[in-house]
Protein backbone atom coordinates (compact mmCIF):
# COMPACT_ATOMS: atom_id res chain seq x y z
CA UNK A 1 0.00 0.00 0.00
CA UNK A 2 2.78 2.57 0.67
CA UNK A 3 4.62 1.72 -2.38
CA UNK A 4 1.15 2.51 -4.16
CA UNK A 5 0.83 5.76 -1.96
CA UNK A 6 4.72 6.74 -2.95
CA UNK A 7 4.51 6.00 -6.28
CA UNK A 8 1.59 8.29 -7.19
CA UNK A 9 2.77 10.92 -5.33
CA UNK A 10 6.30 10.61 -6.93
CA UNK A 11 3.93 10.68 -10.16
CA UNK A 12 2.46 13.49 -9.70
CA UNK A 13 5.78 15.39 -8.55
CA UNK A 14 7.45 14.30 -12.27
CA UNK A 15 9.53 11.14 -10.69
CA UNK A 16 7.96 8.81 -12.61
CA UNK A 17 10.92 7.20 -13.55
CA UNK A 18 12.09 7.18 -9.54
CA UNK A 19 8.78 5.62 -8.83
CA UNK A 20 8.77 3.00 -11.69
CA UNK A 21 10.94 0.64 -9.39
CA UNK A 22 7.35 0.32 -7.29
CA UNK A 23 5.35 -0.75 -9.48
CA UNK A 24 4.34 -0.61 -13.28
CA UNK A 25 1.86 1.74 -14.68
CA UNK A 26 1.77 4.07 -17.76
CA UNK A 27 1.44 8.00 -16.83
CA UNK A 28 1.38 10.45 -19.48
CA UNK A 29 4.49 12.71 -19.92
CA UNK A 30 4.39 16.28 -18.68
CA UNK A 31 4.55 19.18 -20.74
CA UNK A 32 7.23 21.86 -19.56
CA UNK A 33 8.13 24.59 -21.32
CA UNK A 34 9.60 28.09 -21.01
CA UNK A 35 7.10 31.42 -21.32
CA UNK A 36 7.75 33.19 -25.53
CA UNK A 37 6.63 36.19 -27.22
CA UNK A 38 7.16 37.74 -30.16
CA UNK A 39 7.56 41.65 -30.58
CA UNK A 40 7.78 43.58 -34.19
CA UNK A 41 9.36 47.18 -33.14
CA UNK A 42 8.73 49.83 -35.77
CA UNK A 43 8.88 53.70 -36.52
CA UNK A 44 10.66 56.30 -37.73
CA UNK A 45 13.35 58.32 -36.29
CA UNK A 46 13.56 62.16 -37.34
CA UNK A 47 14.79 65.66 -36.27
CA UNK A 48 13.10 68.42 -35.13
CA UNK A 49 12.44 69.76 -38.58
CA UNK A 50 11.03 66.45 -39.36
CA UNK A 51 13.66 65.13 -41.24
CA UNK A 52 14.54 61.05 -41.59
CA UNK A 53 17.95 60.03 -39.87
CA UNK A 54 19.70 57.75 -41.50
CA UNK A 55 22.37 55.05 -39.66
CA UNK A 56 20.66 55.78 -36.46
CA UNK A 57 21.03 52.46 -34.13
CA UNK A 58 18.18 51.71 -32.87
CA UNK A 59 18.47 49.19 -30.05
CA UNK A 60 15.38 47.13 -28.31
CA UNK A 61 15.74 45.57 -24.81
CA UNK A 62 13.40 44.26 -21.35
CA UNK A 63 12.58 47.46 -19.42
CA UNK A 64 11.09 45.03 -16.50
CA UNK A 65 12.90 44.34 -13.79
CA UNK A 66 13.30 40.57 -13.19
CA UNK A 67 12.99 39.70 -16.67
CA UNK A 68 16.59 39.71 -18.44
CA UNK A 69 16.62 39.28 -22.28
CA UNK A 70 19.85 37.19 -23.14
CA UNK A 71 20.90 39.98 -26.09
CA UNK A 72 19.49 43.00 -26.98
CA UNK A 73 17.70 43.87 -30.21
CA UNK A 74 18.68 46.13 -32.83
CA UNK A 75 18.58 48.03 -36.28
CA UNK A 76 20.19 51.17 -38.20
CA UNK A 77 17.36 53.25 -39.58
CA UNK A 78 17.23 53.83 -43.71
CA UNK A 79 17.47 56.88 -45.79
CA UNK A 80 13.85 57.94 -44.89
CA UNK A 81 14.80 56.97 -40.95
CA UNK A 82 12.71 53.89 -40.88
CA UNK A 83 13.28 50.90 -38.24
CA UNK A 84 11.95 47.38 -38.35
CA UNK A 85 13.21 45.12 -35.16
CA UNK A 86 11.68 41.58 -34.90
CA UNK A 87 12.61 38.89 -32.89
CA UNK A 88 10.99 36.16 -30.36
CA UNK A 89 12.14 36.03 -26.34
CA UNK A 90 10.52 35.89 -22.66
CA UNK A 91 7.72 37.79 -22.05
CA UNK A 92 8.20 41.56 -20.90
CA UNK A 93 5.55 43.85 -19.65
CA UNK A 94 8.13 46.70 -20.59
CA UNK A 95 10.70 47.36 -22.89
CA UNK A 96 12.35 50.09 -23.52
CA UNK A 97 13.73 51.81 -27.23
CA UNK A 98 16.92 53.29 -27.14
CA UNK A 99 17.97 55.37 -30.14
CA UNK A 100 21.51 56.81 -30.76
CA UNK A 101 23.03 58.97 -33.97
CA UNK A 102 26.50 57.26 -34.77
CA UNK A 103 27.70 60.41 -36.07
CA UNK A 104 27.52 61.98 -32.85
CA UNK A 105 25.30 64.85 -34.19
CA UNK A 106 22.41 64.26 -31.69
CA UNK A 107 21.40 63.72 -28.30
CA UNK A 108 20.82 59.72 -27.61
CA UNK A 109 17.12 59.58 -26.81
CA UNK A 110 15.64 56.67 -24.56
CA UNK A 111 11.54 55.88 -24.71
CA UNK A 112 9.48 52.82 -22.51
CA UNK A 113 6.76 51.20 -24.00
CA UNK A 114 4.73 49.20 -21.21
CA UNK A 115 2.14 46.61 -22.88
CA UNK A 116 -0.57 44.87 -21.60
CA UNK A 117 -2.54 41.79 -22.56
CA UNK A 118 -4.38 43.43 -25.12
CA UNK A 119 -1.44 44.52 -27.18
CA UNK A 120 -0.50 40.44 -27.96
CA UNK A 121 -2.43 38.32 -30.72
CA UNK A 122 -2.29 34.46 -31.13
CA UNK A 123 -1.94 33.50 -27.24
CA UNK A 124 -1.77 30.05 -27.06
CA UNK A 125 -0.13 28.14 -23.83
CA UNK A 126 3.37 29.29 -23.33
CA UNK A 127 2.94 31.11 -26.16
CA UNK A 128 2.18 34.52 -24.86
CA UNK A 129 1.36 35.76 -28.62
CA UNK A 130 2.57 38.55 -30.83
CA UNK A 131 3.35 42.13 -30.45
CA UNK A 132 3.38 44.76 -32.65
CA UNK A 133 4.61 48.14 -31.19
CA UNK A 134 5.19 51.67 -33.61
CA UNK A 135 7.60 54.03 -31.59
CA UNK A 136 8.54 57.47 -33.49
CA UNK A 137 11.25 58.89 -32.04
CA UNK A 138 12.30 63.19 -32.69
CA UNK A 139 16.24 63.71 -31.84
CA UNK A 140 17.53 66.89 -30.92
CA UNK A 141 20.86 68.26 -31.89
CA UNK A 142 23.75 68.11 -29.70
CA UNK A 143 24.77 71.42 -27.88
CA UNK A 144 27.61 72.82 -29.85
CA UNK A 145 28.85 74.71 -26.89
CA UNK A 146 28.95 78.19 -27.74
Amino acid sequence: MWNKMLFKLLALLGFAGVASSCETVRVAPAEYGTPYAEYTVKGRVTDRNDRPLENVTVRVSSGQNGVEWWEEYADRTDASGVYLVEFGDFPAQTIVVNATDTGGVYEQQTQQVVLDADDFEGSDGWNRGHATVTVDMVLAEKDSGE
